[in-house]
């Protein structure tokens, strides 16, 4: 049973950056960028696999990010799983048709987004089996340890302050169960002329600064947190290039791309994108 607890509603009220990302994606509503293909996408996508196929479309690009994240998930059969950040809900359906997973459930602070979610969850019949719930990422309306698998693809950067979200993810699971991230990763800044463009990428994407960091800050936030991390890779150049060469592209084609460009930072500032799977140690049961 969910619980929504007063650490949820003082989240709601009071968190800027919670109320910008959720202004960004309602604001925007199916006005992002397009998948090339059947269902709404508003992510970077991994455009070489580990077994080296290369996607061809923007939608492939996203089902292989998806189905990379689901494999170090390593989900269960008869599980409970959350996407947090889900957008659309186009990985909550992936992971309905590739795993075992008896329970699924999308958390996002965009209503526009959940209720296209809802009719694709209700036009594949698996209304049984997923669902979606309004709620923010750092205050999750789960008990502690009712969950098996958290994952997040793309939207950890939103998320004010992110530490907050990886110790909602450790209170969350169950011990031996897997956080799986990716993740957009902004270096900090260098100098001056960096900072000024890292702000307006702030602006434009709803991105708190202080969520500017190294690979091995961001895994030290998540250890930090309590879980156990096994996996920490940059996989930058198999996402970043090719997105951002789509972009370029397909910008003067789509509204929301040409928004997007408007922060022409976003195309020069030094982006990576990392893959990371954390574990709460067994000993951590309560």
């Amino acid at each position: 049973m969910d619980t929504l607890d007063s650490r949820f509603v003082d989240d709601c009220s009071s968190a800027t950056s919670w109320t910008s990302a959720e202004r960004l994606y309602d604001d925007r509503g199916t006005d992002v960028l397009p998948s090339d293909g059947p269902d709404p996408i508003v992510n970077m996508g991994l455009w070489r696999a580990p077994d080296g196929a290369r996607a061809a479309t923007l939608h492939e690009a996203n089902m292989q990010l998806f189905d990379r994240v689901l494999d170090l998930a390593e989900v269960r059969a008869d599980a409970t799983l959350i996407d947090v950040g889900c957008g659309f809900g186009t990985a909550l359906l992936r992971a309905a048709s590739r795993t075992a997973a008896s329970s699924i459930v999308g958390v996002n602070v965009s209503e526009v987004q959940l209720d296209l979610a809802r009719r694709a969850i209700a036009r594949g019949g698996l209304g049984g089996r997923v669902r979606c719930v309004n709620a923010s990422a750092t205050a999750l309306p789960f008990e502690t340890a009712s969950i098996d698998h958290v994952i997040s693809v793309e939207a950890a950067f939103h998320f004010a302050p992110r530490a907050q979200f990886f110790r909602e993810a450790q209170r969350v699971l169950r011990p031996g169960g897997t956080l799986v991230v990716a993740d957009l990763l902004l270096a900090p800044p260098s100098g001056r002329t960096s900072a000024k463009m890292l702000r307006q990428i702030a602006e434009a994407l709803a991105f708190p600064r202080q969520n500017a960091c190294t690979l091995s800050e961001y895994r030290a936030e998540v250890e930090t947190s309590g879980l156990r991390v096994s996996v920490a890779e940059s996989v930058g150049r198999d996402v970043v290039p090719s997105f951002r060469r789509w972009m370029l592209r397909n910008s003067f084609k789509h509204r929301a791309a040409r928004k997007d460009l408007g922060a022409w930072p976003y195309l020069l500032y030094p982006l990576d994108y990392v893959l990371l799977r954390a574990t709460r140690p067994l000993a951590s049961a309560a």
